[in-house]
């Protein structure tokens, strides 16, 4: 295999990694950006009701804070198809729309009153009858049982009533709910702090008030995004594995003029075997970078870049293939070392290439996969080629290079051949008496003789030697 072949299969091996590393990045990236904007609506409604007493605006800024929440839980489900806003248009029963909006949407009204009955009470309006009815999570038990209450109490005398309180028992939650995406419910007392603090002159956070990734992204979200990640890369690395075979197998029908079976067949056999690796390498660093992000690792490791845990994954992955086949013989231990080696560089110049490749080519995620296969590529090659000058310095001076270099001078079986020595493999000796009679002297002739220098050279991985 040439130089360019080896480095790019490697560099291929590498980019399954890093696809799970930036898909899950990009994932992670928007669920933090819908944050941020939910954050950012909850502070500029805040802003519009300033002037407002805080036990009347505390409602306001619920409304923005479930319809962020909402937003902010559609990222995290991978749902761009879902999302809520406030309404603000003053008419019964619509403080917030959300669902399939302008296709599969639902309206809702919010109530923040001090207590569960005052908030049952408020929702006894004809107009909210058709819309969901969103009450402080602390009061949701008590909203519930009052509504029960009224609605049987009114029920002979006030027909009307009754179905209103019926409704609320019924539909009344604390959270805007929509298939399997939902807003983060919010207390009474919550909404009254965020109020507060949003009207003091302190610094607000949205971690301040559990506005954290952490609060959205669950693990099954995780195995979605790595199994995502895991189909894509398989995709991804069986169109370039097969790329090559199918041209070769072109050009080779069109001087033929007919089908090139036995090409056909290498590259099905090619693309069954990487694929399977990159989905597996894919979907590994995604659930690990898609973990560590959202601070189920612990804080150290959400702090951490995702693309070093990717490649730090890819390394891992790679050794512990290397390790295999030690462990069965099937490779020596300074060639584990030196692919180690060879990997965490092939992996850093994949990162740079991967990060150029994002500003040149703006379209998520392909820019870096095509950034990381040429940086790969090219940091697997030049890697390469300071290893053969390296060699070349062993093989002048000896040199071991730590020991990842071995320096064998056993003289091989076909240069004693060459030299005239008969090499036997004794396996029985057969002792016979001597008899002096029966030698026999005969004369000897001379010939010329052949003389062969030796000379040391590169006989092996990493390994040096008579050649």
């Amino acid at each position: 295999m040439s130089v360019f072949n080896d480095t790019f299969h490697r560099a291929m091996g590498a980019t399954a990694s890093a696809h799970g590393t930036h898909a899950s990045a990009v994932y992670t990236q928007n669920v933090n950006s819908a944050i941020d904007a939910a954050f950012e609506a909850i502070r500029d409604e805040a802003d519009r009701v300033q002037n407002v007493d805080i036990k009347f605006s505390k409602g306001n800024i619920a409304e923005a804070y479930h319809a962020g929440t909402f937003n902010a839980s559609a990222a995290a489900k991978g749902r761009a198809d879902v999302s809520a806003e406030m309404m603000i248009n003053n008419k019964p029963g619509q403080d917030i729309r959300y669902g399939q909006l302008d296709a599969d949407e639902r309206v809702a009204e919010l109530k923040y009153y001090s207590t569960g009955e005052k908030t049952a009470k408020a929702l006894d309006n004809p107009g909210y009858s058709s819309s969901d009815k969103v009450v402080p999570t602390d009061q949701l038990d008590e909203v519930r049982r009052v509504a029960s209450r009224e609605s049987l109490r009114n029920i002979e005398t006030r027909p009307e009533t009754s179905e209103n309180y019926a409704h609320t028992a019924e539909y009344a939650s604390d959270r805007l709910e929509y298939e399997d995406v939902t807003s983060k419910p919010l207390s009474n007392k919550e909404a009254i702090d965020l109020a507060k603090d949003l009207k003091s002159e302190d610094t607000v956070t949205p971690e301040d008030h559990g506005l954290d990734i952490s609060e959205f992204v669950e693990w099954s979200d995780i195995a979605r995004e790595a199994g995502l990640a895991a189909l894509h890369a398989a995709a991804f690395s069986a169109a370039l594995t097969a790329a090559p075979y199918l041209a070769k197998a072109l050009v080779n029908g069109i001087k033929k003029g007919e089908i090139d079976v036995d090409t056909l067949s290498e590259g099905a056999a090619a693309v069954t075997k990487a694929t399977p690796q990159a989905a597996l390498r894919a979907s590994v660093a995604a659930a690990i970078v898609s973990a560590s992000q959202a601070g189920y690792c612990g804080e150290a490791m959400k702090e951490m870049s995702p693309h070093a845990v990717g490649m730090a994954t890819a390394m891992v992955i790679n050794s512990i293939g290397y390790s295999i086949k030690y462990a069965k013989g099937e490779m020596p231990g300074n060639e584990v070392a030196l692919n180690c080696i060879k990997d965490s560089i092939a992996l850093a110049s994949g990162m740079l290439g991967a990060s150029l490749g994002s500003s040149i080519i703006p379209i998520p995620v392909m820019g870096a996969l095509i950034g990381n296969i040429v940086g790969s590529t090219i940091g697997a090659m030049a890697f390469q080629g300071v290893h053969s000058v390296t060699l070349g310095i062993c093989v002048e001076s000896g040199w071991t290079m730590f020991g990842l270099v071995d320096q064998d001078y056993q003289v091989p079986e076909d240069v004693l051949q060459r030299c005239g020595f008969d090499l036997i493999k004794v396996e029985r000796i057969n002792i016979q008496r001597f008899e002096p009679s029966r030698i026999h002297v005969q004369n000897i002739d001379v010939q010329r003789t052949g003389v062969v220098f030796l000379r040391r050279g590169v006989i092996g991985m990493s390994a040096v030697g008579y050649v």
